[in-house]
């Protein structure tokens, strides 16, 4: 049999992709239209995953994630693979990632950081301790299986880059991170995650529109006007509150709730 014809997609962070030379291919489309990684959640692993660390991607496929977390190695640890298509081993060739990537016969490792997809957690043969987090699609097995060994379930906060806990209905589909307790910990102490969705105890405001815009080019002419109708009182006072609000959300200097609790006040 013939194999497939494979273009060599770069993408804008410089990882080259070989993928089916076909633009009705999922993989193919995507890296073509965004022209990047096209994983959302990238900004967050990208905070996470610390050189030294052991990855593993369940669900490697053309390598979209599994490519973007062995750059992020920097030459140092490893990702454990599993489920690639052909192509991917070119992929690793041509980003010079053979150093960290391996594909175990009979891994059993502790690892920090999975890229389970729609993968059963308990069909992987490694050792799952508790600093493990996981990056999921969800489903209801897999949610439920998730839970059934320990695992709280997270969204991502994108105007924070943070985790919080999901409230809601887990939707089927949307992606989620999960962890157990120790590593929820941690990932607090990091302020990576939000640990206090309720209280607004000590929340304050530490921007101020005026200032934080009026630094801006396009806007240099309209801080006179700005201060004049501030001081008149003719500004709508929630709406101020709210912006100012969200402007403190982004102070990095506060804690990572008392952002969430900032950024939750404004919307």
């Amino acid at each position: 049999m013939k194999s497939k014809t494979f273009w060599n997609v770069h993408t804008a962070n410089g990882i080259i992709f070989s993928v089916p030379a076909d633009i009705h291919h999922p993989t193919t489309y995507r890296l073509l239209e965004h022209e990047g990684s096209g994983i959302p959640e990238l900004d967050f692993m990208s905070r996470f995953i610390q050189p030294g660390m052991t990855l593993l991607d369940a669900n490697v496929q053309e390598g979209v994630h599994a490519l973007n977390m062995a750059r992020l190695l920097n030459h140092r640890g490893r990702i454990l693979l599993f489920n690639e298509y052909e192509g991917f081993a070119a992929s690793v060739q041509k980003n010079g990632l053979e150093d960290v990537c391996i594909r175990p016969e009979h891994p059993q490792a502790s690892v920090d950081f999975i890229h389970l997809d729609d993968v059963n957690l308990k069909s992987l043969p490694v050792i799952h301790h508790d600093p493990t987090l996981i990056l999921f699609t969800a489903s209801d097995r897999q949610t439920e299986s998730l839970q059934a060994l320990g695992f709280s379930v997270y969204q991502r906060v994108p105007g924070l880059n943070a985790l919080v806990p999901v409230t809601d209905a887990i939707q089927t589909g949307q992606r989620y991170f999960a962890c157990r307790l120790e590593r929820a910990k941690q990932l607090h102490q990091q302020g990576l995650l939000i640990d206090n969705t309720t209280s607004a105890e000590g929340s304050h405001i530490t921007r101020n529109w005026q200032h934080e815009l009026g630094h801006l080019p396009y806007a240099h002419s309209l801080v006179t006007d700005w201060q004049r109708t501030w001081k008149t009182g003719q500004t709508e006072y929630p709406l101020v509150q709210h912006v100012n609000g969200y402007l403190s959300s982004r102070d990095c200097t506060l804690p990572i709730d008392e952002r969430y609790v900032l950024l939750y006040r404004s919307v």
